[in-house]
């Protein structure tokens, strides 16, 4: 599995799954609440990228423009697969 990700004021994270699998990608505030689910379904095995915007209109449910500024983590799971990374 690889994660990439890119600076605001688009955060795009990207990743590489080896099998098709249920797959989530939720992002949380640091007091561990779940402000955003970016992916929840059945997706494919292959590369998957994902815009997450500060700014407004974002395609495919990933506008962070009513978030207040700050850090934020988001959790990708694949499968069996959990990565947990830090966003600003």
């Amino acid at each position: 599995m690889i994660i990439s990700q890119s600076i605001q004021p688009n955060y795009n994270i990207s990743w590489n799954a080896p099998v098709s699998s249920w797959q989530t990608l939720k992002i949380y505030d640091l007091l561990g609440r779940e402000v955003r689910t970016l992916v929840n379904e059945e997706i494919g095995k292959g590369y998957h990228s994902i815009e997450f915007s500060a700014r407004a209109g974002s395609a495919f449910g990933g506008n962070a423009s009513d978030l207040s500024s700050g850090v934020y983590l988001f959790k990708l799971k694949p499968k069996d697969f959990i990565q947990t990374k830090k966003m600003i």
